[in-house]
């Protein structure tokens, strides 16, 4: 309990005499010391969570993005087919759905025509 009590007092003492006076030399380079460290760590943590989570894809995130790619060709695939039933099965309202229909068939003759 002596050396808590003595810096206590040398703290007490320190805060109100220069930096430079020679009784407080130990104290302020105890603190600058212990300052430098903490930053210093705090410094290499983030640095550290930086690199951890740049974006780069890990071990991890792999089967994730495979999982993904293939809802996204299973779903694209879907509408690649060129059918138009395929095409309007997400169209709920009839008079859209027919609008679309004739739209289509009047697309396909052009082409027809165009070849």
């Amino acid at each position: 309990m002596q050396p808590f009590e003595n810096w206590i007092q040398l703290l007490g003492l320190c805060i109100n005499l220069p930096m430079s006076e020679p009784q407080c030399r130990p104290l302020w380079e105890g603190v600058v010391y212990v300052s430098a460290g903490l930053a210093l760590l705090i410094t290499a943590w983030l640095v550290w969570k930086w690199q951890s989570g740049n974006g780069r894809p890990g071990p991890a995130t792999k089967p994730d993005q495979a999982k993904r790619q293939t809802a996204a060709g299973s779903e694209q695939k879907k509408y690649d087919d060129r059918d138009p039933e395929k095409l309007m099965e997400d169209v709920t309202d009839p008079h859209l759905r027919e609008k679309i229909r004739r739209e289509l068939e009047q697309r396909r003759l052009q082409n027809m025509r165009a070849r």
